[in-house]
């Protein structure tokens, strides 16, 4: 029987969480009782997603683009206006197996291709962190 963690009265982020390991952790965060905005580049999955969970507790999807900061702010300001805050982030977005720059640092983002979202990027995230 697996872990069950009480995430009553919390919100969050998951992003990429439309489809993957991304969406079984909101399959597991809603299942605890959180409510979460799916943050994913494929808008439309991560509607559909959105919708498909729906009856099993508080979801929602915004596009939202991890290698761009100003996406990153838009879519922490539909978080907080959809749900009020953010308590909990979880940075599932990547890019997965090779591609022609595989290695190399994408503009602005302090991301390596390849791997998820850096320390950095999640700062457009925090100022409705709560201690």
């Amino acid at each position: 029987m697996p872990t069950h963690y009480d995430f009553s009265n919390r919100s969050g982020v998951v992003t990429g969480g439309a489809q993957g390991f991304g969406r079984a952790v909101v399959e597991r965060l809603i299942g605890g009782g959180a409510a979460i905005a799916i943050w994913d580049r494929d808008t439309a999955l991560a509607e559909k997603t959105a919708k498909e969970l729906a009856g099993r507790g508080k979801v929602i999807a915004i596009g939202a683009d991890v290698t761009d900061y100003a996406s990153i702010e838009r879519a922490r300001d539909e978080t907080i206006k959809a749900l009020g805050r953010i308590d909990i982030l979880v940075n599932n977005a990547g890019i997965a197996g090779r591609s022609p720059s595989c290695g190399s640092t994408l503009p602005r983002t302090g991301m390596t291709c390849c791997a998820s979202i850096s320390p950095d990027r999640s700062t457009a995230a925090r100022p409705s962190f709560r201690a």
